[in-house]
């Protein structure tokens, strides 16, 4: 009855070791996430305290405490070029679909919106200074209206 006593400490030792060995492999690998993320291509908000980071084609949201947040979250759709918007609480960009997808992400919310697709090779979102956006549609221009944005957001 002693021998398995003991037997029954050391085994239940060594899956607490093994736990703690596992868990702390964990939180070493996802340090190590983070650390690659912040290293990947950072745009920063007008405020210039938050940030998006670009990391294997995912975007990630940082606000001024640190804290990521992945806005995509579509591992098998290559997402870039981040762009925010003049007041900083949208940030357009562009998704390698078919047809390639132009999206506006809600910082706060994490809502996304479609605003428009192109078969063209895609250019970059760009913001006007009143907060419309506009997007090349191979050749031509939309011009997306900052209320229209508000309302599909909301």
């Amino acid at each position: 009855e002693f021998l398995l006593s003991v037997l029954a400490n050391v085994i239940g030792d060594g899956i607490w070791y093994g736990l703690f060995l596992f868990f702390g492999i964990l939180v070493i690998r996802g340090q190590n996430l983070v650390k690659k993320i912040r290293a990947g291509k950072t745009t920063l908000a007008p405020d210039g305290m938050r940030k998006v980071h670009e990391y294997s084609g995912d975007l990630y949201y940082s606000n001024a405490e640190g804290n990521l947040t992945n806005l995509t979250k579509s591992p098998e759709v290559m997402d870039f070029g981040p762009v925010w918007s003049p007041h900083g609480i949208w940030i357009a960009y562009t998704s390698r679909t078919s047809p390639v997808s132009y999206r506006v992400v809600d910082a706060v919310s994490k809502k996304v919106w479609t605003v428009g697709t192109t078969t063209e090779i895609p250019r970059l979102p760009e913001w006007e200074e009143n907060g419309d956006l506009r997007l090349d549609l191979g050749g031509a221009w939309m011009i997306v209206k900052k209320s229209e944005i508000a309302r599909k957001l909301q």
